[in-house]
């Protein structure tokens, strides 16, 4: 088993199993038969470390590459003359403070839903978190204004910022014309989804708690 040296503790997850004797086949190098680590040892520990690397970080840049052409399938609602559209892949997860993260390997894409947006009419501002910034789940990740109120962002997921959607500052409005593709408003980098998930809802739950909140806002 191989685990990066500067994951937390509590967070260690087996990611990759691998066979020494076998690695040290594939990079040609001499394993003594004594306990004590060698020049070829450690060399071959490097080698070990620097792919697992490589490949972490090609996992972390599926998401961006992947994303702009990811489709997104909705199912929509209608009040009154207002159509509310929420995603329904499986990639998708919601609270029930109308925030939402498409999780696509170790990352998210977080962002608010139709929901608010719709309520907030005109939205004039986007102030995104920072980058580096560690999120705990149901933390602040930013915020958008209108000329009717300030809405936090909710994050759903834990983890850290290591993008926000810089167009957002200059166009917040993208977020009315679509809060889920051109309307996101960061990328997490997760820390611990699987306890994460277990607070979140798809969306058929999402989708019946919407439909409620719109129909008691509008009578």
């Amino acid at each position: 088993m191989v685990v990066r040296p500067d994951a937390p503790a509590k967070n260690l997850k087996v990611s990759r199993k691998l066979t020494i004797t076998e690695e040290a086949k594939t990079y040609n190098v001499d394993l003594k038969s004594n306990l004590r680590l060698q020049d070829n040892e450690n060399g071959l520990i490097e080698i070990i470390l620097n792919e697992l690397n490589k490949a972490e970080d090609k996992i972390t840049q599926t998401f961006v590459e992947t994303n702009p052409s990811f489709h997104f399938e909705y199912e929509t609602f209608q009040h009154g003359k207002f159509i509310f559209r929420v995603p329904k892949n499986p990639e998708i997860y919601f609270n029930e403070n109308d925030c939402w993260a498409c999780v696509i390997g170790n990352r998210a894409r977080i962002g608010v839903t139709d929901f608010v947006q719709q309520n907030l009419s005109d939205i004039l501002y986007f102030t995104p978190p920072e980058i580096g910034d560690e999120i705990d789940q149901f933390g602040e990740a930013g915020d958008i204004e209108s000329s009717k109120s300030v809405f936090e962002l909710i994050s759903p997921v834990s983890g850290k910022v290591v993008t926000i959607n810089e167009e957002l500052v200059q166009k917040p409005e993208m977020i009315n014309v679509n809060p889920y593709e051109k309307g996101w408003m960061a990328e997490i980098e997760l820390t611990d989804f699987e306890s994460d998930k277990e607070l979140l809802i798809g969306f058929e739950k999402y989708f019946e708690i919407m439909k409620r909140k719109v129909e008691d806002l509008n009578g």
